[in-house]
Formats: structure tokens, C-alpha cells, sequence
């Protein structure tokens, strides 16, 4: 099985690293399995790896928060969103 974690975390944050060992240890999966996207730094262009996995896990950080304002790349999560759920 492969996993995409989805997080939302700045930059150098260490909780990067440790959110990712958190999720392989509870799924009693290797950190390999997980493929992950940091979509605070990164965008989301290709639709194709949702192709190369099983599951998707969203993980990140409560300073990204629609229900505080949302942020700049609020648009782009919730479409890739909707793309993970018709799949």
C-alpha cells in the first residue's frame, strides 16, 4: 500500500518529520510507504499521483485554518480535495 500525507506546515518546521513518523507508526506502515506533499510550500500539479497510491491522510498544522480566514492556497486544497473524493 501507498500513502499520500497530505501536511501544511511553514518551512523547516520539525513537525514535518515528526507528523510523518506519527502516521507510519499508527498505520504500522514503513515511512517509505508514505509519499508526501508540504502544500504550504509546494502546489499541486499532478494529478497523476493520486494513480500511484491507496490512500490519502491529510496531517498538518492548526495555523492553517479556513475557519480562520483561510490562507493564499485555501482554493487550491479544497480543489484537490474534491479531486481525492471523485476518485
Amino acid at each position: 500500500m501507498r500513502i499520500l500525507l497530505l501536511q501544511a506546515r511553514d518551512g523547516g518546521d520539525p513537525m514535518l518529520r515528526h507528523e510523518l513518523e506519527c502516521f507510519a507508526q499508527q498505520c504500522e506502515l514503513p515511512e517509505e510507504r508514505f509519499l508526501t506533499l508540504n502544500l504550504a510550500e509546494a502546489a499541486w500539479d499532478d494529478d497523476a499521483v493520486l494513480d500511484s497510491v491507496e490512500a490519502v491522510m491529510v496531517g498538518g498544522s492548526g495555523d492553517y485554518s479556513l475557519a480562520h480566514g483561510g490562507f493564499y492556497w485555501h482554493d487550491h486544497y479544497l480543489d484537490l480535495m474534491r479531486l481525492v473524493v471523485r476518485r
